[in-house]
């Protein structure tokens, strides 16, 4: 078997990197207010870690951004929708592929 892996695997490494930060800093920022259980937190984790997630790169911020300027949404909305704009495009290229 080869050395080389599929774009697949290494879109998935690269998911697994960024949901390792996010839930990194999740539990760092959680645990650090006062009266935080830190056991609560880690079972949080362990739900964040069976999520699918959606990795965003710089022009689906720069898009949201767009969206942010030219129909007054909420940077978290706006950001919302391109997630859910670049994990249909994904979707359809997947099943584009098949």
């Amino acid at each position: 078997m080869s050395g080389a892996r599929s774009s697949g695997e290494a879109e998935a490494e690269s998911r697994g990197r960024h949901l390792d930060a996010g839930v990194q800093e999740y539990y760092a920022a959680t645990t650090r207010r006062p009266g935080v259980d830190g056991e609560i937190a880690r079972r949080k984790v362990e739900l964040f870690a069976g999520m699918d997630v959606v990795v965003l790169q710089v022009q689906h911020i720069l898009s949201a951004i767009d969206l942010v300027r030219l129909h007054r949404l909420t940077f978290r909305d706006a950001v919302i929708i391109q997630a859910d704009w670049h994990r249909a495009a994904e979707c359809s290229t997947a099943k584009t592929l098949r």
